[in-house]
């Protein structure tokens, strides 16, 4: 699938297995994080900004991080989902 960064003029190739913050990683692209990917600190949010239906469903943990940080619905923690279909992302820093 693809990951879409208008911010950043990029497209991003990822694997169904695979998180947003592993595909953003991987591709070199930053990460607010200081838990590293560990669904603790929530500061990996990403707004999705096409159809939500593209990506997993929230586990458990993503959804108190969800609650805890009081996110919108098209907001969602990028080390806790992953694509399934092609998705385009933004957020506050890039």
């Amino acid at each position: 699938m693809k990951v879409e960064l208008p911010q950043l003029n990029k497209t991003l190739e990822g694997a169904p297995e695979e998180t947003l913050f592993q595909i953003l990683r991987r591709h070199d692209i930053p990460v607010a994080s200081s838990c590293l990917g560990d669904g603790i600190c929530g500061k990996c949010r990403v707004t999705v900004v096409n159809d939500m239906t593209t990506l997993s469903k929230p586990t458990v943990l993503e959804e108190k991080l969800i609650a805890k940080y009081q996110l919108s619905p098209e907001q969602r923690i990028s080390c806790q989902c992953s694509a399934l279909g092609d998705v385009t992302l933004r957020t506050t820093y890039w």
